[in-house]
């Protein structure tokens, strides 16, 4: 499980990063493939992928696509 939802505490806007131990696996294998590749598509099944889970752990829908980039 790994999920990304926009959520706004306080007067600010902060992405919430939620996940398992697969979750985690999943990311830092995805980080590592950065440094090879320059850019990294994380997608839900929604979106086409397998990485991503649709729903947080609240229920909601989640980020259904990230997109890291190596500058």
């Amino acid at each position: 499980m790994l999920s990304f939802e926009l959520i706004k505490p306080a007067n600010a806007t902060a992405i919430q990063v939620c996940c398992d131990e697969e979750g985690l696996e999943e990311l830092i294998s995805a980080l590592q493939r950065l440094k090879h590749q320059g850019h990294v598509h994380l997608c839900s099944p929604l979106a086409g992928g397998k990485i991503l889970s649709d729903q947080t752990i609240h229920g909601k829908d989640a980020i259904g696509e990230v997109i890291v980039t190596l500058i």
